[in-house]
C-alpha cells in the first residue's frame, strides 16, 4: 500500500542507467597536446584522443576523463569543447560538441559529459576528440577516458580489448625473456 506507492512516485526519479565498461580504445596511455597538435592559429584546432570500440554501445552515452593543463594563452572567450565524431552508416560523419566545455585554468581537473544521439547506433566508428578555439600553446594532458553506455559515470578501467592486448603483450614478453635466458645460458 502505502510503501509502493512512494516507491512509484520515486519511478523515474532516480537515474539507473549504468555503463561500466569503457569502450574507449589505448586509454592506459596518457595523450598530450604536446607533439599532437600544434595549438598555433588557436581557431577550430582538433586533438583526436581515442577511437570507440563500437559494438554493443548505446543512443545515450557518458565521456570521463582527467585533463591538466599547463603553459595556455587563452581570453574570456577561448573555449575547448570535447566532441565525439561519429562515422555513421552512410560514411558521413557528425560531429556532437559535449554541453559542458573545459575549464582553461591551469592544475588537474575532471570532465564528465553525457549525449545521446540515434547516430550512435548503427555507427561505423566513434572518435573522442577536444576542439580548441582561441587558444594557443601550452599542454593539455588528457588521462583515465572512459566511454561508457548510460548516465551514470564509473571509474575508470581498461577497455577489455586493452586487457587482452596487455596479456598478450605480457605473455609475448615472458616468452622473450625465456629464449634470452636459454641463449645466454649456452
Amino acid at each position: 500500500g502505502k510503501f509502493n506507492s512512494k516507491l512509484q512516485a520515486l519511478e523515474g526519479k532516480i537515474p539507473t542507467n549504468l555503463g561500466g565498461r569503457n569502450y574507449l580504445l589505448g586509454t592506459g596511455i596518457p595523450k598530450a597536446t604536446t607533439g599532437n597538435v600544434t595549438l598555433n592559429n588557436g581557431s577550430n584546432q582538433v586533438l583526436t584522443l581515442y577511437e570507440a570500440q563500437i559494438n554493443g554501445l548505446e543512443k545515450t552515452v557518458t565521456v570521463s576523463f582527467d585533463y591538466t593543463t599547463q603553459g595556455h594563452t587563452f581570453t574570456t572567450s577561448s573555449t575547448a569543447t570535447p566532441q565525439l565524431r561519429i562515422k555513421k552508416a552512410d560514411d558521413t560523419y557528425e560531429w556532437i560538441l559535449f554541453d559542458s566545455k573545459l575549464t582553461l585554468i591551469y592544475g588537474k581537473r575532471k570532465f564528465v559529459g553525457k549525449i545521446t544521439s540515434d547516430a550512435l547506433i548503427g555507427a561505423k566508428g566513434v572518435t573522442l576528440q577536444i576542439r580548441f578555439d582561441g587558444v594557443t600553446g601550452g599542454t593539455m594532458t588528457i588521462s583515465n577516458a572512459q566511454l561508457e553506455n548510460g548516465i551514470i559515470p564509473s571509474g575508470w578501467s581498461y577497455a577489455p580489448e586493452d586487457v587482452a592486448t596487455a596479456v598478450q603483450t605480457n605473455e609475448i614478453e615472458r616468452t622473450a625473456n625465456y629464449t634470452k635466458s636459454a641463449i645466454t645460458n649456452r
